[in-house]
This record gives C-alpha cells, sequence and structure tokens, in this order.
C-alpha cells in the first residue's frame, strides 16, 4: 500500500500557470502503478494474481489551478484477458479560505 501520501500542497507541486511539474507527474504515475500492483498481485502465490497489468497515466498539461482537480487515468487488464479497464480518477483539492 502507499507509504507515503501524495503531496497535494499547490504552491508547491504546480507551475506558475498552473500545471503540474512533468518530473512530479512521473513520480506521481511510478507511485500510483506500484500502488495498485502490490494490491492486486502476490509474491507469495502468483498464481493468484487478479491483473496481468497495470498503467497510469497523468496529463501534465491539465490546469489544476483553475479547476482545483487532478485526473488520473488508470488502466488495468484482468488476468487471462486481452483487453484493459480503463478508469478516469481524480482529486477535488478544497479551497481553503
Amino acid at each position: 500500500m502507499r507509504k507515503a501520501p501524495l503531496p497535494l500542497d499547490l504552491t508547491k507541486t504546480r507551475t506558475e500557470d498552473g500545471k503540474l511539474p512533468i518530473g512530479l507527474v512521473k513520480s506521481w504515475e511510478a507511485d500510483a502503478e506500484d500502488a495498485v500492483r502490490d494490491a492486486m498481485t502476490s509474491t507469495v502465490n502468483p498464481d493468484s494474481n487478479e491483473i496481468s497489468g497495470v498503467s497510469v497515466t497523468i496529463d501534465p498539461d491539465q490546469n489544476i489551478l483553475s479547476t482545483n482537480k487532478i485526473a488520473f487515468k488508470l488502466g488495468v487488464q484482468p488476468k487471462g484477458y486481452a483487453s484493459t479497464i480503463e478508469v478516469d480518477l481524480g482529486f477535488t483539492i478544497a479551497t481553503v479560505v
């Protein structure tokens, strides 16, 4: 599972134009893929694994400053199937007054 929370302090995780830095995006994508893979696979009994692949995509050009949202696309390939299940996920950031 997650070892540390995603850093969602928008003053530190965005560029001046409200977009996400590419290095942060790649780090979040890798962390999210690892978390899903760890949750749905077993190193003790690989035959019980539920998935054969996972992918996470985050658009670095999304403007999180204007939308107060961070959108993720999660793709999971079930074990034994050729197609991928895709899900749009996101965080809505509460505005602090």
